[in-house]
């Protein structure tokens, strides 16, 4: 066997160019072929199973017209249940048109009013001289500084209360 022609053969099947000839030959050659080289078993496992499938029954003929004929009668019952359900759906179907509008003016007016004014903390003072304006922020800034020693401190006093929780269970837990 020549493997520039084998190999020709199936570089023509896989492209989509071989002829009728030539896939007969390939199938021939694969499947009564005993000796085939390691690099063509997949090949030849293709070919075996493409003989197989040659060899199944095909369905009747018939059979397509008993489907078309059964999905004919299940889609005529959808299609009275749909009748009954579009008879539901038109009565509810002005109230849910109504309801839709209210939540789309009450979205819109909630979306659209007016912004209100927002009061915040005045931090400027006016009429201060820029020593005045200085100390104040020093005394801001001071009674910040307290306020987060305050905070830090009682962390360290957590702290050691978790501490002597922990020693006291892992006391706990040897005994």
């Amino acid at each position: 066997m020549d493997r520039t022609e084998l190999d020709k053969r199936l570089g023509a099947y896989y492209g989509g160019t071989s002829t009728l000839e030539d896939e007969r030959w390939l199938k021939d050659y694969f499947i009564k072929s005993s000796v085939v080289p390691e690099q063509y078993k997949e090949e030849q496992t293709l070919f075996a199973a493409l003989s197989k499938m040659e060899n199944e029954p095909s369905l009747p003929d018939s059979l397509n017209e008993k489907l078309e004929n059964w999905m004919d009668s299940k889609l005529s019952e959808e299609s009275s249940i749909q009748v009954k359900s579009r008879s539901m759906l038109s009565k509810y179907r002005s109230w849910v048109a109504v309801a839709a509008s209210v939540l789309l003016l009450l979205g819109g007016a909630y979306l659209f009013r007016p912004a209100e004014p927002e009061i915040g903390p005045c931090l400027a003072v006016e009429g201060l001289t820029l020593e005045e304006s200085v100390e104040l922020t020093q005394k801001a800034l001071l009674a910040v500084s307290t306020e987060l020693n305050k905070g830090v401190s009682g962390l360290g006093l957590v702290q050691n209360k978790v501490k002597d929780v922990n020693r006291i269970m892992d006391k706990l837990k040897t005994k």
